[in-house]
């Protein structure tokens, strides 16, 4: 009889879950259920910070905001690091835009109204994810403070500019 391992035999491996919005590893027992309009209701695992941050935070099941607001929240962080960095350098226009968003209140009707007025650049492009994610959430929510804070860094910097 021996003792070691056969290969030709498939092996169980434990594989750590991880989060459904960002792929980083999932914290235990943090799960959400996603409702899919056919088939059964899933159970999805996710990080902490998916789960404290996202819109639908306190909810059991994954709302339609949720999987924007990872999208959003992702390329806002990246415009934000390309702009702090100098890889990104914006348009006076886009400063200036970023400016007066930083002081509207945000409503879906409010980002698309800016969006026909909004420059041509980097900034234009989170506005129609920021609509669709303000569709189920209110604007004050602290959802937001990824794309906030970039609008706030773009604003100072146009008041600096000045």
């Amino acid at each position: 009889m021996s003792l070691s391992p056969d290969f030709s035999r498939p092996q169980l491996v434990a594989v750590p879950s991880v989060c459904h919005l960002c792929g980083a590893p999932a914290t235990a027992g943090v799960t959400t259920v996603l409702h899919p309009s056919g088939g059964p209701p899933r159970h999805l695992a996710l990080c902490m910070p998916c789960d404290s941050g996202r819109p639908g935070r306190g909810r059991t099941d994954l709302g339609p905001a949720d999987d924007l607001w990872w999208v959003l929240t992702r390329d806002a962080e990246a415009l934000r690091g390309a702009f702090a960095s100098g890889e990104w350098v914006p348009y006076p226009s886009e400063l200036a835009f970023a400016e007066a968003l930083a002081l509207a209140a945000w409503s879906e009707d409010a980002i698309r109204a800016a969006q026909r007025a909004a420059p041509r650049g980097r900034l234009a492009l989170l506005l129609d994810n920021l609509a669709l994610v303000l569709r189920f959430t209110p604007g004050h929510d602290p959802a937001f403070t990824p794309v906030r804070r970039l609008v706030d860094v773009l604003a100072n910097a146009a008041r600096d500019d000045w």
